[in-house]
C-alpha cells in the first residue's frame, strides 16, 4: 500500500524550518510513525554550522527512549 506525506507548503522559506528539528506524528495502521526533520548536513555556512546542527540533531534525539530507524535523504544532483 502506498502513502503520501505532504508537510508544510512548498513556496514556504526552507532556510527558516531546517534551523531546528521538528517532529511529525503520523498513524500507520495500529502504529505511530514519528518523522524527525532536522537541519541539514553540508551547510553552506561552513563545517562549524554543521557542527553546531549535529549537536541539535543528538540533544533533540536524546529525549526518545529509542530508535527504530533512521533514514538520511540527500539530494542526487548536487555536488557537496
Amino acid at each position: 500500500e502506498r502513502k503520501t506525506i505532504e508537510v508544510g507548503d512548498e513556496n514556504e522559506d526552507v532556510r527558516s524550518c531546517k534551523q531546528q528539528c521538528r517532529s511529525f506524528v503520523f498513524l500507520v495502521g495500529d502504529k505511530n510513525l514519528r518523522i524527525i526533520n532536522s537541519p541539514g548536513i553540508g551547510d553552506t555556512r561552513g563545517l562549524e554550522q554543521d557542527v553546531e546542527d549535529f549537536h541539535k540533531i543528538l540533544t533533540y534525539m536524546s529525549q526518545y527512549e529509542h530508535l527504530n530507524g533512521i533514514c538520511i535523504l540527500l539530494k542526487p544532483n548536487e555536488e557537496r
